[in-house]
């Protein structure tokens, strides 16, 4: 039998197993020390902002979905949903799908 069930069997359980974020932040310093190409600060700059992300979204408990896009939004334009508006390049008039996507790529959060 694998080592999963034989330590379900002995009682042991896992830790925070909703733990979604820490799941994707190891994953990706996994493909990080993996990775063959030369370390670049840009590059390493990008990775820390999104694995900073992913341990707030981790502290404060937030289930993937809506709630999660709208949080990570806060983090990264200073905390209420119209600075992440604003910081999206949200116009008076509406924001378009486009300008959104674009907006979510340039903060990091594609």
């Amino acid at each position: 039998r694998d080592l999963g069930s034989r330590m379900q069997q002995k009682g042991w359980t896992q830790v925070r197993p909703g733990a979604v974020w820490a799941a994707q932040a190891r994953e990706l310093a996994l493909n990080r020390t993996k990775s063959s190409s030369a370390s670049s600060p840009s590059r390493d700059r990008a990775l820390h902002d999104k694995l900073r992300l992913l341990e707030h979204l981790e502290s404060q408990n937030v289930k993937q979905g809506v709630d999660a896009l709208m949080e990570a939004l806060r983090f990264r334009c200073g905390g209420s949903l119209e600075e992440a508006y604003l910081c999206l390049g949200g116009p008076p008039t509406g924001l378009t799908l486009l300008r959104l996507v674009a907006g979510l790529a340039l903060l990091g959060l594609d």
